[in-house]
């Protein structure tokens, strides 16, 4: 909380989650708080993350997840950088769930770099270290229920409508944990037939998007 102004907002979407996640937000009683109660369970996280994008307010928009470590220089940073960028991705740290560095840069273990196709093969966009302008939601959103994930979607559309930065320092400390639902950060589960029919997926749905907005 160190890091906002006083007229920024911080957004929680809560998946009807069964421990105390409710009754801590509500604990904080800062305005800048927005709390949403969903009266149904979401489909899955992408669209958890959808309705959460539908509510935000502001020109920059920072995803992240509930349990990672933001560096404190992370807003100033990224916002001097979205002058010039549509979506920015930085390189992070990687935590186990007792907060124990396991990777040095997930940059480097990915070989992430920008482009298209290279993360349409191989996917680098980490959405809690994403930050992007509100103007990439007019091509995003809202996001098709079929992409494999939410932060895969808004790359693309970013490197495809607009200009994308990779920016090489670790501002944030990604906690992974057993059971996540992302495998960003680890050996994915999926076959490569599924992996083929995902991707086949992802692309069927950026051109079908692609299309939309030309008419």
């Amino acid at each position: 909380m160190c890091q906002l102004h006083a007229d920024d907002e911080v957004i929680v979407s809560d998946d009807q989650s069964t421990d105390e996640t409710v009754d801590l937000i509500k604990a904080f009683a800062d305005p800048r708080i927005r709390l949403l109660e969903r009266s149904t369970a979401p489909r899955s996280p992408v669209s958890n993350f959808d309705c959460t994008l539908a509510h935000a307010r502001h020109n920059f928009i920072f995803l992240a997840d509930q349990d990672d470590i933001w560096h404190r220089d992370k807003i100033t940073t990224v916002v001097q950088l979205l002058q010039s960028f549509d979506l920015v991705v930085s390189d992070c740290t990687l935590i186990d769930e007792e907060g124990i560095e396991i990777a040095p840069s997930f940059f480097a273990q990915h070989h992430s770099r920008p482009g298209f196709w290279a993360n349409f093969i191989r996917n680098s966009y980490l959405g809690c270290c994403m930050a992007f302008r509100r103007t990439l939601l007019e091509n995003a959103r809202p996001i098709p229920p079929s992409v494999p994930m939410h932060d895969i979607w808004l790359g693309l559309v970013a490197e495809w409508y607009g200009q994308t930065c990779f920016y090489p320092e670790q501002l944030v400390a990604y906690r992974r944990h057993n059971g996540a639902a992302s495998t960003a950060a680890g050996r994915s589960s999926y076959s490569l037939w599924q992996k083929i029919m995902l991707r086949y997926q992802l692309l069927r749905s950026l051109m079908q998007r692609i299309f939309e907005q030309r008419r």
